[in-house]
């Protein structure tokens, strides 16, 4: 049951509980009707008191059961809510610079879960006519998304993630693309941290192969190739 049955569900309740209540009322006032025109005026006390108290009784209880089965389908709305998943996603590449590149991750989940993709830690892909990113949904509410990049470069490389995210939660997967190239570091943003958080600092370099990276005590990483 997807989310906008469930929330159909409770609205169509709420409706019905308005149209019964209006057709129970009117019932009871063509009640009203026959036993005044029929009823001396001692019987017609006791009967329209009578009726009256069913009338509430009836009333309370259709109240809350309709309200019941209201908050039923709430509980249903949270309960089959699920949080995005990975059902495919792309391995580590190899290529050298002219190629093209295709990277593609889905994901399911209740609400449709939301793809966005980033490069080394950044939340902006390149702005760059190269790059087409893109994404669609496919019949099974399976939400598809992927970057394409012609004519790679050395400069394209980098640790590549698509993050699955919903109203429920998230997730996300990454993985590097090697271009062959000189090794070359990119800038660095400005990290700002409280005494004794941990923070995690990501060396973002390009080129390939690398033979090793090295950190120095000022936040500076150095990089060898092979």
């Amino acid at each position: 049951m997807t989310h906008e049955v469930l929330f159909s569900t409770h609205i169509f309740l709420h409706f019905f509980f308005f149209m019964f209540s209006s057709f129970f009322f009117s019932s009871y006032l063509i009640l009203l009707y026959f036993i005044f025109s029929s009823s001396s005026s001692t019987s017609f006390q006791f009967s329209l008191s009578h009726s009256f108290s069913l009338f509430l009784s009836a009333h309370s209880f259709i109240h809350s059961l309709i309200h019941s089965l209201s908050f039923l389908s709430f509980l249903l709305y949270l309960i089959l809510d699920d949080p995005p998943r990975l059902v495919h996603t792309f391995e580590e590449k190899i290529l050298y610079p002219g190629n093209s590149l295709s990277l593609s991750c889905s994901a399911v989940g209740s609400p449709l879960a939301q793809i966005q993709w980033s490069i080394d830690g950044t939340n902006n892909m390149p702005d760059s006519s190269r790059f087409r990113i893109g994404d669609y949904v496919t019949r099974d509410n399976r939400t598809i998304s992927y970057v394409n990049i012609s004519n790679v470069r050395s400069d394209d490389g980098g640790l590549y993630r698509c993050s699955a995210k919903n109203e429920i939660g998230s997730t996300w997967h990454e993985a590097r693309i090697n271009i062959y190239g000189p090794p070359a570091i990119k800038s660095m943003p400005n990290i700002t941290a409280l005494a004794g958080e941990t923070i995690y600092l990501l060396c973002r370099f390009h080129g390939y192969p690398i033979q090793s990276i090295t950190w120095y005590s000022r936040g500076e990483c150095h990089i060898m190739d092979s």
